[in-house]
Parts: structure tokens; sequence; C-alpha cells
């Protein structure tokens, strides 16, 4: 079975990313969600905070700064709109 899932991030201005990923992690209001491949199929709201993403094939994860959002999963395919995001500040 593929460890390896579409991403699509948009803000309401661009196309953040879209690609194949092997995990996410998004803030929802219950606290934090962690996706991989295959996940039950799901959509929350999104709260501000940090997404973080892993392409696949050893690459860097990413972490970015968002704002309110949806996130939806189905058919191992994730979905997250938002009305703003930004590269995260490094500590």
């Amino acid at each position: 079975m593929s460890t390896v899932f579409k991403l699509h991030i948009y803000a309401v201005d661009r196309a953040i990313y879209d690609g194949d990923c092997v995990s996410l992690t998004v803030p929802i209001t219950d606290g934090q969600i962690g996706v991989l491949a295959h996940h039950t199929p799901l959509a929350a709201a999104v709260v501000p905070g940090k997404i973080t993403y892993r392409p696949p094939q050893g690459r860097e994860a990413v972490t970015l700064a968002c704002g309110t959002g949806i996130l939806r999963f189905a058919n191992n395919d994730a979905l997250v709109l938002l009305d703003s995001v930004k590269a995260a500040e490094a500590k």
C-alpha cells in the first residue's frame, strides 16, 4: 500500500502547495490532527497556528503559519483552504 497522498494547500490569493505528501499536521479546534496516507475521510475547521507537511523522498518538512480555514481528506486526497498563510518564523 502506498504511503503517499495528494496534498493541495490554497490561500485566498494563491496556491501554496500542490503535490505528493507523506504526512500532514494541521491545527484544528480540538488541538492538532495528523494525517497519513489512507486516513479516514474527514472535514475539520482549521484554526490559526502552524501547518507542517513532508513531501516524499526524504525531502525536508515544510512549516507554514496559517490563519483560519478548512481541511478535507477523502480518497487519499487532502485539501486545505486558508484565509492566510506565510512561511513560519524560524526559532
